[in-house]
Formats: structure tokens, sequence, C-alpha cells
């Protein structure tokens, strides 16, 4: 998969709200989760490293967003939504 550098902070920003919200609508969700995909694993790294946190914790962020945004993406598509899914 091919890396994107993502336009500032307010597109990060944006996608972290959306994720975050009750209330997200479909398209945002498929907007927030597309844009997130599209970060390499050394981006996702290399985040988590200079938030200081350690491998393992990193590992296991890492796993668990990218988790959310398959689902999110299965969930844009048209895809079930597991009432459980979220723990």
């Amino acid at each position: 998969m091919e890396s994107v550098r993502i336009r500032g902070r307010n597109s990060i920003a944006a996608a972290s709200t959306v994720m975050s919200s009750k209330r997200s609508h479909v398209a945002d969700v498929e907007w927030a989760c597309g844009l997130l995909s599209r970060l390499s694993d050394q981006q996702w790294h290399d985040a988590f490293r200079a938030g200081g946190y350690n491998p393992d914790e990193t590992r296991r962020y890492v796993a668990k967003i990218k988790a959310k945004v398959a689902q999110g993406l299965q969930v844009a598509a048209g895809g079930p939504i597991h009432a459980n899914s979220g723990r």
C-alpha cells in the first residue's frame, strides 16, 4: 500500500472527531475511514512513537484502530453493524 501525506492537522482532527462521534453519518464514517486507511504502518508507528508510546502499546493501538477503520469501511459499503463490536 502506498503511503499518503495528509494535508494538515485539520484533516486528522476532523477524521478523529467523526470517528469518535456517536451521531456520525455513514458518509462521514466512510470519509474518515478512507482517509485513515491510507496511512502506512510506518506512519502509524511514527505517530505513536512521537506521542511517547512504547512498541507494545503502539502495536495494540494500531491494531485496534486498523480494525475499527476496516469495520467503518465495511459499514459504509453496506455491510452489517454489530452491536458488540465496539469493545
